[in-house]
């Protein structure tokens, strides 16, 4: 119960802090006609306002709305009281005056700190989004290096020297390093993205240019991650299946997609984020969609080492 009444509360609160000021003058003055004419209407039956030191039996709306915004406000004047029904009426436009005017009081009053601490927030934003997007192209340049540096190792002649060719072992640690580099950073937006969006200020203040930046960084890592896996030498050299595409660093491939993916479809609501954002995010996960989640690990070619003899050739007796 509790936990429902908290949600509810914070769900009121965004509410009215997402509603305009002007909305909220409305519906001020909303309350007091409505209040007004409902006290005017029920007088005469003996339910609505009596005069506190007798006189004129006439009430009109003009006393009805009077009536009406001497309660809202709280002053209470004294010459007029709710009799039957009336009271109810009053006490709840009492509680609906109090809280209408606490919280235009606050809006006015917060207006320039609100403007303050959006221009933070969007700094802030701008730079955590840079950050992430400078993570995710220093793996697309890691990964793009180790692309080269396999094609050296292991050239599809074998016309270049050995003696030229990089070392094996730091190959594998720098493309191992680069996958692990990238887990982390699809890891790290994804907590970052689900904390910031749970609140409405993110979606309507974040810097578009940032996101797209961040995009590009996104796209360029996985299509880097995709052309070393896809260009891969089927048969030649399987050895590097099992040192480069082992289970271990495919199953944080596999995990970076379905993290992106996620992030991917929060960014394409074209709606919040608009349609330029919401394209290129697409683009991302197109992107990602084309990196293997898995490889077969090709035989090795063990080539004979004698020759078979023909079924047409004579046998000797």
């Amino acid at each position: 119960m509790r936990s429902i009444l908290s949600k509810m509360t914070i769900w009121a609160y965004r509410r009215l802090d997402e509603c305009r000021l002007s909305v909220l003058l409305i519906a001020f003055v909303g309350i007091i006609l409505a209040f007004g004419v409902f006290y005017t209407l029920i007088t005469p039956y003996g339910n609505g306002v009596t005069q506190a030191q007798g006189g004129s039996p006439d009430f009109g709306l003009l006393d009805g709305l009077y009536f009406s915004v001497v309660t809202v406000s709280s002053l209470g004047y004294g010459d007029m009281q709710p009799v039957g029904y009336s009271r109810i009426a009053a006490a709840i436009e009492v509680l609906l005056g109090l809280g209408f005017i606490g919280i235009m009081i606050a809006k006015l009053t917060s207006r320039p700190i609100a403007h303050l601490v959006s221009r933070v927030f969007v700094s802030a934003t701008r730079n955590r989004l840079t950050d992430l997007a400078e993570s995710f192209h220093s793996c697309a340049n890691r990964l793009w290096q180790s692309t080269q540096d396999r094609e050296q190792v292991y050239p599809s002649t074998p016309q270049q020297s050995q003696s030229s060719r990089p070392d094996k072992t730091l190959v594998y640690e720098e493309f191992q390093n680069a996958v692990l580099d990238l887990h982390f950073a699809s890891r790290e937006l994804r907590g970052y993205i689900a904390a910031e969006t749970s609140e409405n200020i993110f979606y309507r203040l974040v810097p578009t240019l940032s996101l797209l930046k961040l995009a590009v960084a996104i796209d360029d890592a996985f299509n880097a991650l995709s052309q070393f896996i896809v260009s891969l030498p089927t048969r030649s050299y399987p050895e590097i299946y099992v040192e480069l595409l082992n289970r271990s660093n495919m199953k944080r491939v596999s995990e970076a997609k379905s993290i992106l993916e996620k992030v991917c479809k929060e960014f394409t609501k074209e709606r919040r984020y608009g349609r330029e954002t919401a394209e290129a995010f697409q683009r991302v996960k197109n992107t990602c969609d084309k990196v293997p989640d898995s490889v077969d690990i090709p035989a090795p070619y063990n080539p004979p080492d004698q020759m078979v003899n023909r079924g047409d050739e004579p046998v000797s007796a």
